[in-house]
Formats: structure tokens, sequence, C-alpha cells
């Protein structure tokens, strides 16, 4: 079986794995059968999701460093079971329901691999939920959040909870001895709209420049005006992720080699980390790279690359207004960002909208929400899905 079709089995979703102090500890990406009955394609997946993540996460794992903080959620039983045949890259981890161990050969599988170094966790009401053969083989516990605040006890060791809608629930849980929340709510702290901070003044300034595509002789003039900057851009320039060969050491040659819409990216990202002056922002900030890039790779994944650029600022810029607590008409009419953009950050029918509804169902877990998101699109879920992956692994080399 291809990899198209694999992915054309499965519903993905994803959210992302917050810590006790709002710093991003991960990701975790939701399977979920599309509803169509077919035999789960272990081989398949794991292949596909290798190549998403590329070489880096695969060197990652041959390496035998911890794992990565990417945790695949497999919510049917019968995919779990078939995946946690095949488990084997350290670079991710496993979350399979609890129940699956009930089953002696899963138990034994379970034990191999945890002697093995996996990381695998359980989806469960809570530990005593786990088969008692089996807790020493699950380093982690994932409990719904309606259930941990219903039973208003202090929770055991290594527990995430999936689904806090509010930031007070989220308090209320860490407060509780959760280790850290799966997802994030999207809503700002109450308060009144605070004042920009000096960083982002320079930053839409900066950018004004580069969609003026004014000379590198200006650019690096504005540059300097902000060590911070200077320091950071040079810091991005010579980043694994980029890949170059020769160490950059000289701004002008640092912006040449970067180019404008390259460089306009890269300061639109500078525009989230100026936003977030508070722990509760750091998620959303996290969240809005992750937004841009799945973005960016579901037009090229859909045939509709000369949109990609656009696409990656729609996702950018879709919760400045929770990062600054200011109307999103009042902050994009300040940007240099297309119309297009602008319109569909604002309007329910633009041109990006319905794309950037889909990154948002996809975000929530919801298999229905997904579902109805794709056919408002008319996409395939394996497009979707490679879009996703893509999109994710982009942003995670990114340290997003």
């Amino acid at each position: 079986m291809n990899k198209s079709s694999v992915l054309d089995q499965l519903v993905l979703g994803y959210a992302p794995l917050v810590g006790r102090w709002h710093d991003w500890s991960g990701l975790r990406i939701r399977l979920m059968p599309s509803g169509r009955p077919q035999a789960p394609d272990a081989p398949g997946l794991l292949a596909a999701l290798v190549e998403a993540w590329s070489a880096r996460s695969a060197a990652e794992g041959s390496a035998g460093a911890a794992p990565s903080p990417v945790l695949i959620d497999v919510v049917d039983l019968d995919w779990a079971q078939h995946m946690l045949a095949l488990w084997s890259p350290r670079w991710v981890g496993l979350a399979l329901p609890a129940t699956a161990a009930q089953s002696q050969q899963v138990l034994e599988r379970l034990r191999e691999c945890h002697a093995g170094g996996a990381w695998l966790a359980a989806r469960a009401a809570s530990w005593e939920q786990v088969p008692e053969a089996a807790r020493d083989c699950f380093s982690d516990l994932l409990v719904d959040a309606k259930t941990a605040l219903a039973t208003g006890s202090r929770m055991e060791r290594n527990t995430w909870v999936d689904g806090a809608r509010t930031l007070v629930e989220v308090d209320a849980l860490l407060e509780g001895g959760a280790k850290g929340v799966v997802g994030w709510p999207l809503e700002a702290r109450r308060s009144v709209g605070r004042d920009i901070r000096a960083e982002v003044p320079v930053v839409v300034d900066l950018m004004n420049r580069v969609e003026r595509q004014e000379s590198l002789e200006n650019l690096e003039r504005a540059l300097k005006a902000d060590p911070t900057l200077v320091y950071r851009l040079l810091r991005y320039i010579n980043s694994a992720a980029l890949g170059l060969k020769v160490e950059v050491t000289a701004l002008r040659q640092a912006l040449l080699l970067l180019g404008y819409l390259p460089l306009l990216r890269w300061l639109s990202r500078m525009l989230l980390d100026a936003a977030a002056k508070e722990g509760a922002s750091r998620p959303l900030v996290h969240l809005s790279v992750c937004r841009a890039f799945v973005m960016e790779r579901l037009a090229v994944v859909s045939g509709h690359a000369d949109e990609a650029a656009e696409m990656f600022l729609c996702g950018m810029f879709s919760l400045l207004h929770l990062l600054l607590r200011r109307p999103l008409a009042e902050l994009t009419a300040t940007l240099p960002i297309p119309d297009r953009v602008r319109c569909s950050l604002l309007e329910p029918d633009a041109d990006y909208s319905l794309h950037l509804r889909w990154v948002e169902a996809a975000e929530s877990g919801s298999a229905a929400a997904i579902r109805e998101a794709l056919g408002a699109l008319r996409m395939d879920p394996g497009v979707a899905n490679l879009a996703l992956l893509q999109g994710l692994a982009a942003a995670r080399s990114l340290d997003a």
C-alpha cells in the first residue's frame, strides 16, 4: 500500500503538549480512523511518519537520543495494536488505550518496547484503570479534562490532561498536579488590550521595508537599530534548519543569502515573539508557527504552490489578536500583508478562510469537525494529512 492511500485511511489532528510553566513540551498527533472499514496498514503509516519528519528525526533516533517530544496518540484499538507490533523509533512516543494491555500478546510487546527505551503513554481515566501488569511500561498517562476536573483529586505521576477549555481550567489542572496539558485554550487573559511592546513597532517597520523591497543597505541600517534582532537573525541564518555550509558573520551577507520572502517570514515570527510578553502567551506563539507551516504545506501539496507564501502569513497571524488583546481588524490594518490574507483573517468566505477552518478543526482533535472542514474544502484526507505532517515537521525543525 502506498503512502497516499495509508494517509487516506486516517483523520489526523494535532495539539501542543504544554508543561507546568507554560513551556512548549512537544506535539501530540492524534490518529483516528477515517470511518471506512479497512485493515490497518501500520508499516505504511510508520514509513509515512518517518518520511515526513525526514532524516533529521531518524538521525535523532539512531543516535540513541532522548525521545523527541512528538507523541502519536492512536485512538482506535485495532490501529494501536498494529502500530505497537512494529514500534521502534525513539524519536516519537506512542500513546494507546489502556484497554489494549488486557491482551497478553500486547502486554508482552509493551514490555519489549519499554525495555528497548520506547516512550509509551496510556490513555485512561486514572493510573488505576491501567492493568497493573502493564503500568511500569507506561511513562505517562493521558486523562480527559472533564474526568480530571470532575474528580477534583490530586493527579498522580506524569499525568497529561487533554482538552482543557479555558485558561482557568488549565490553571486548576496544573495546580492539581498535572504534568501538563494537551491542547491550549484559544483565549487571552482577561484584561484590556495592552500596550504594544517596543519591539513590535520595530519589527512592523522592518516588515514594511521588506514588503517595499527596499535596498539591502536600508534594511541593514534599520536592523542595526535593534541589536537583539541582529543577534537573532545571525543565529537563525547559521542554524541547522537552513543547513548552510559556511558560517555567516556579516549582517549584509545574511540579508543577501536570506532574500526578501524568507526575511519576511522570519520577521513575522519575531513579531509574535515580541507580542508574547507573558508565559500564557508562549503556547499561542508556537501554535501560530505550526499553523503557518501547515497552511504553507497545504498549498504546496494541493498544487497551489503560488499561494504558499500568503497562506503561511494567514496561519502566522491568525492568533495575533489573542496575543495583543486587540481586534484583529485593527491589527491587520497596520500590517504589510496582502489583501487576500487580511480578508481571510477577517471574513468567513475569503480565499483562505476554509483552509484556516480546517487547521482549527485539526487542532480540536475532533474527527467529525475535521471531516466537515475537509468536505467544505473538497479535499481528500490523504492530501491534508500529508500537509499536516510535513508542516508540523517544518515547524518542529525551527524549535517552534
